[in-house]
C-alpha cells in the first residue's frame, strides 16, 4: 500500500475512536453521511439521528449512545460492517440497539455487505490502588478512577500511566502505587471498560 494511502487509512481509523457526539465527530460524520457509499464516519452521525425525538432523546436531549465503534474489516464476509454501541455507563440496552439498527439498515448502501448492530461487550476490570495523601481522599480517588469507564474509548487502550495520573490529580495525593492492573489494558473489538475500583489511602 503506498505510503500516502496508508496514512489516509490510519487517519480514518483514528476517527472511529472519536466520542460520539463530539463537535469534531459530528462535522466529519455530516460530511460522510452525504456520500452514497456510506463512509464509516457516517455511523456516528446516524446513531445520533436515530434517537432524535424518541423517548430516549427528546428534542434538545443528546443521544444516550456516547461510544460507537464501526468494525469495517469484513467481520461477517466481504463488504460487511459490525457496529458496536455503548453509553457512558456501559453496553447499550436491547432497545437502544434495536433503535439504531432499524435506522442504519434503512441507510445501508445498495450492494454493500451485511450490517450488524451490537451492544458493546463489557470488560469489568479490577483497578486497585494505594495512594498516599495528606488526608483521606478515598471517595475522590474512587470517583476519578470510575470516570475511566466513560473516558476510555471503545476498543481503545487503558494506560497504566493514566491510572496513576488520575490519582495524582486528586488534591493532597503525593504518591500512588497501582496494584492492579499490572500493565496497559487493550480492549477488544467492540469492548468497553467498566472499572471495578478498590482504593487504599495512607493519610499522613
Amino acid at each position: 500500500v503506498p505510503a500516502t494511502i496508508q496514512a489516509k487509512l490510519e487517519q480514518l481509523r483514528a476517527l472511529l475512536t472519536l466520542p460520539c457526539g463530539s463537535p469534531a465527530s459530528i462535522l466529519i460524520a455530516r460530511w460522510a453521511a452525504t456520500s452514497y457509499g456510506g463512509a464509516v464516519e457516517a455511523y456516528m452521525q446516524w446513531v445520533n439521528e436515530a434517537f432524535e425525538g424518541t423517548d430516549d432523546a427528546p428534542t434538545g436531549v443528546a443521544s444516550p449512545i456516547t461510544k460507537v465503534f464501526a468494525d469495517d474489516t469484513n467481520p461477517n464476509g466481504p463488504g460487511s460492517t459490525d457496529v458496536h454501541l455503548a453509553t457512558d455507563a456501559g453496553a447499550a440496552t436491547v432497545g437502544q440497539v434495536a433503535t439504531v439498527d432499524a435506522y442504519l439498515q434503512a441507510r445501508r448502501a445498495l450492494g454493500t455487505g451485511p450490517l450488524r448492530t451490537f451492544a458493546a461487550s463489557e470488560l469489568a476490570l479490577p483497578i486497585s490502588v494505594k495512594v498516599f495523601a495528606k488526608k483521606d481522599v478515598s471517595a475522590l480517588v474512587e470517583a476519578a478512577l470510575l470516570e475511566l469507564g466513560a473516558d476510555t474509548p471503545m476498543s481503545g487502550t487503558l494506560y497504566l500511566a493514566e491510572i496513576v495520573q488520575r490519582c495524582q490529580d486528586v488534591t493532597t495525593v503525593y504518591d500512588t502505587v497501582v496494584n492492579a492492573p499490572l500493565g496497559n489494558t487493550q480492549l477488544g473489538t467492540g469492548e468497553v471498560l467498566v472499572p471495578v475500583v478498590t482504593v487504599e489511602v495512607v493519610a499522613k
